[in-house]
C-alpha cells in the first residue's frame, strides 16, 4: 500500500499530477459505491455491466497503451466499443422519459473530441451520428412513441443518472490523462528531434563554413595569378589560355557558393537584396562562364537577347545570376549533342518596373510528363535510366525554386521527352528612370556599320538578326574575295569573320592593306593567334551584348589590355596585406599594385602588430582564418593598441567565409569592411575607396 502511496502521491511526484490522482481515485470511490447502490435498489444489471465494463476497458486500454505503444489502434477500438455499442444500447433499453437519453450522444461526441484528429475525428463523427439518428430512430419511432414527461420519477432514476455521470467523469478524467501523457511523450520527442537537428545543422554549418575556406582559398591564389597574367604583358596565346583557366576557376567557385546556399536553403531569413546592378554586365559574364563549359563538346551555345531590355536594373542580381547559371548548367548536363539556348526578353508591367523573362532550352533526352514536378524537389531519382532525373538534379533546381520564391517570382518547366525541354524564369524588376534610356543592346556609335562575311547559314543568319535588330548598318559579303575587297576598301566600322575562315584568308588581307583594328574574329573561347595584330575577337554565342561592347569599347576579356585605364591612384597610401599564405600574399599584393600604394606584407597576427607599431599604415587586410590568432584576435589587439592613430587605422577583413550573415558577423566584430576571396577587382575599389583617407586618393582623367 505504501508502493503504491508514493507512486501516485509521494514527494517525487508533481502536485498537479497527485491532485490528478487524488481525484481519479475519489471518482472511482465514488463511481463504485453509486454502482454497488444501483444494484443493491435492483437496478438492471445489463446498465451497471455497461457502466462497468466502459470504466473498465477505458483503464485497462489507458495502462496498456504504455506498454505496446499502439494508442491510435486502442482508441479507436476504444471508441468503437463506447460509440457503437454501449451508448446505443443504453439508449434502447432506457425509458422513454429519462434525462440521460441525450446526454449518450453528446458524451460520445466529447470522447472522440478529446481523444482523435484531424480527418479521423470527422469520419468518427460522421458514423457515430449516423448511428444514433438510426437509434434514436429505432427507440422512439419504430419501437413507441416517447412519452412528453421528461423527468426522473424514483430513486432508482435519479441513481441512474449520478451514477452515468460520476462514471463518465472518471472515463474522461482516464482519457484526459491519456492524452496528457500522449502529447507530453510527443513533445519530448520533438524536442530532442529538434535538438539533434540543431545539433546536425551547426555541425553541417562548421564544417561548410571550414570546407569553403579551404577550397576558396586556393581558387582565391588561381584566380588572382591569372588575373595578374591577363594584366600583363603577355602574349595573346598566353592570355587566351589564362582566361580558359579564370573562367574554369569561378565556375567551380558557383559551385561551391550553390552547396553553400543550397545548405541554408530552409532558413527563414534569406531575403532578396534589391540593388541597382548591370544586367548587360551579368549576362557577359554567365555566358563566358557557360562558353567554357562547353569546349570540347557538340553542343552550340546560342544567345537571344532582346536589345530592348533595360540595362541598369533594381534588385537581387546574385540570386538571378544563380538561377541562370543553374538551368544552363542543367541543360549542358543533360545535352551530348544538338543546341543550348539563352533567351531573355522583358515585358513592361509599371512606370518603373518590368518582367524580366528568362528561357533556357535544349535539345536535350527531355522529361517524362509525370516527371515534370518533381523536378524541382531536393534528391528526386528516377527509375528509367533514359530519364533525365536519374542524376538527381533536384539540388540546383530545387534551390531555384526556393530563390526564385524568395523573390517573388516564378520557375517552370515545359518538355518533350526524347526532344528536348526548356526552363522559364520570370521575376520582377524595377529600374530608375534616370537609367531608362540604357539598354542592353545601345551603343554610343550611332553611325557604326559592319560588313561580315560567315560561310555558316545559321550563324550568319543570327549575325544578321542582331545587327538588324540593333539597328547597325550591315552588309554581308557574297564570298571570301569580296569579303577581302571590301576589308581593303575600309569603308566600314568593323569586318566580322569566322575564326576559320580567317585562318584561309589572313594572307589575302595583309596584302590588301587592311586595318586590322577593324577586323573582329568571331570564334569559341578557345581560339588562339600570333603574329598578326588582330585588335578584337568576339566570343560565341554572338549576342547584341558583345556586339555593343564592342562597338562601345567596353573593356572586356576580348580586349583587356587597357582594363585598368582610369580610374583612381594610391600611390602617397601605405596598405598592409596579412596572411599565412604566400601565394595569396602575392596576389593581394599584385593586385593592390595596380593603384600604386605601398604595400607592407605580413605572415601573422603577431607580425601584423609588429609591423603597425614601427610603420605608418593607412588601411589592413587582414585573413580571417590563420594560426595562432585568427583575424579576430588581431583586430582586438589592434583595438587595443595604446596610440589612437593606431587602434582606429581602418581594418578589412578578407575572408573566404561567404555563407549567409558572414558580412554582418564580421562587422559586428568591429571591422571595418569586408571583401571575400576570390578578390573581385570593383568590390576592391569599394573598399579601397571606402576606408583610405580622401586626401591620398588621386583620381585619372
Amino acid at each position: 500500500m505504501s508502493k503504491i502511496v508514493d507512486r501516485f502521491l509521494g514527494d517525487g511526484v508533481a502536485v498537479s499530477e497527485r491532485i490528478f490522482y487524488l481525484a481519479i481515485f475519489l471518482s472511482s470511490f465514488f463511481s463504485l459505491l453509486f454502482v454497488s447502490a444501483a444494484v443493491l435498489l435492483r437496478m438492471d444489471y445489463f446498465t451497471v455491466a455497461v457502466y462497468a465494463s466502459i470504466s473498465l476497458i477505458g483503464t485497462v486500454f489507458f495502462f496498456l497503451q504504455k506498454k505496446i505503444h499502439k494508442e491510435f489502434l486502442l482508441t479507436i477500438i476504444y471508441l468503437t466499443y463506447v460509440n457503437l455499442i454501449c451508448f446505443p444500447a443504453l439508449l434502447i433499453i432506457s425509458p422513454k422519459d429519462l434525462i440521460e437519453i441525450p446526454l449518450y450522444s453528446i458524451i460520445g461526441l466529447v470522447y472522440t473530441l478529446v481523444l482523435l484528429n484531424g480527418k479521423t475525428r470527422i469520419v468518427m463523427y460522421v458514423i457515430q451520428v449516423v448511428t444514433d439518428m438510426g437509434v434514436a430512430f429505432y427507440r422512439f419511432v419504430v419501437m413507441d412513441a416517447p412519452s412528453l414527461h421528461v423527468g426522473p420519477n424514483t430513486t432508482l432514476d435519479y441513481l441512474r443518472i449520478q451514477a452515468a455521470i460520476i462514471i463518465t467523469g472518471v472515463l474522461c478524467g482516464c482519457i484526459i490523462r491519456y492524452r496528457h501523457l500522449q502529447l507530453r511523450k510527443e513533445m519530448a520527442v520533438r524536442e530532442l528531434a529538434t535538438k539533434k537537428a540543431e545539433i546536425v545543422s551547426d555541425a553541417k554549418d562548421m564544417f561548410l563554413v571550414n570546407i569553403s575556406h579551404e577550397i576558396r582559398t586556393p581558387l582565391n591564389a588561381i584566380i588572382g595569378t591569372t588575373d595578374l597574367l591577363l594584366d600583363s604583358n603577355a602574349s595573346n596565346h598566353i592570355k587566351e589560355k589564362a582566361f580558359n583557366i579564370s573562367n574554369s576557376s569561378h565556375a567551380l567557385l558557383s559551385i561551391t557558393t550553390d552547396l553553400l546556399d543550397f545548405s541554408h536553403m530552409n532558413v527563414d531569413s534569406i531575403t532578396p537584396v534589391n540593388v541597382k546592378y548591370d544586367l548587360a554586365f551579368m549576362l557577359n559574364d554567365i555566358i563566358n562562364l557557360m562558353s567554357v563549359r562547353l569546349l570540347d563538346s557538340n553542343v552550340e551555345f546560342l544567345a537571344d537577347i532582346d536589345p530592348s531590355i533595360q540595362k541598369i536594373l533594381i534588385g537581387d542580381s546574385g540570386k538571378i545570376r544563380q538561377i541562370i547559371i543553374n538551368m544552363l548548367s542543367n541543360a549542358i548536363k543533360y545535352t551530348k549533342e544538338g543546341f543550348m539556348a539563352l533567351n531573355i526578353t522583358s515585358e513592361q508591367v509599371a512606370d518603373d518596373e518590368i518582367k524580366l523573362k528568362i528561357k533556357v532550352s535544349d535539345s536535350g533526352i527531355g522529361i517524362r510528363k509525370e516527371n515534370l514536378d518533381k523536378i524541382f524537389e531536393p534528391y528526386n531519382r528516377s527509375g528509367e535510366m533514359t530519364d533525365r532525373i536519374i542524376e538527381g538534379n533536384g539540388l540546383g533546381l530545387a534551390f531555384c525554386k526556393k530563390l526564385a520564391g524568395i523573390m517573388g517570382g516564378n520557375i517552370w518547366a515545359e518538355s518533350e521527352y526524347g526532344k528536348g525541354s526548356a526552363f522559364f524564369f520570370e521575376v520582377n524588376q524595377k529600374y530608375d528612370k534616370e537609367d531608362e534610356n540604357e539598354h542592353c543592346g545601345s551603343t554610343k556609335n550611332s553611325d557604326a556599320t559592319v560588313c561580315f562575311y560567315i560561310d555558316r547559314t545559321d550563324e550568319e543568319k543570327n549575325i544578321e538578326k542582331v545587327l538588324s535588330v540593333m539597328n547597325i548598318k550591315n552588309i554581308k559579303a557574297s564570298s571570301r574575295d569580296e569579303f577581302v575587297k571590301e576589308c581593303g576598301l575600309n569603308k566600314y566600322t568593323y569586318y566580322f569573320v569566322l575564326a576559320d575562315t580567317y585562318e584561309f584568308i589572313k594572307e589575302k588581307l595583309a596584302e590588301c592593306d587592311i586595318d586590322w583594328r577593324k577586323l573582329v574574329i568571331i570564334s569559341d573561347c578557345n581560339y588562339s593567334y600570333s603574329g598578326e595584330p588582330i585588335e578584337y575577337v568576339l566570343t560565341k554565342p554572338v549576342s547584341c551584348l558583345n556586339i555593343a561592347d564592342l562597338i562601345n569599347q567596353t573593356k572586356n576579356f576580348a580586349i583587356r589590355k587597357q582594363l585598368f585605364e582610369g580610374g583612381f591612384d594610391i600611390e602617397k597610401a601605405t596598405v598592409m596585406v596579412v596572411d599565412d599564405s604566400i601565394v595569396n600574399l602575392e596576389v593581394a599584393k599584385g593586385i593592390l599594385e595596380r593603384y600604386n600604394p605601398t604595400v607592407i606584407t605580413a605572415y601573422s597576427g603577431a607580425e601584423c602588430l609588429m609591423t603597425l607599431q614601427d610603420e605608418h599604415v593607412d588601411c589592413v587586410f587582414l585573413d580571417y582564418m590563420m594560426p595562432g590568432m585568427d583575424g579576430i584576435d588581431t583586430l582586438k589587439a589592434i583595438r587595443a593598441l595604446d596610440n589612437p592613430e593606431k587602434s582606429n587605422v581602418p581594418v578589412v577583413v578578407l575572408t573566404a567565409n561567404v555563407v549567409s550573415g558572414a558580412r554582418e558577423m564580421f562587422m559586428k566584430e568591429g571591422f571595418n569592411d569586408y571583401l571575400s576571396k576570390p578578390i573581385e577587382i570593383d568590390k576592391l575599389e569599394k573598399v579601397l575607396l571606402n576606408n583610405i583617407p580622401s586626401d591620398l586618393v588621386k583620381l585619372k582623367v
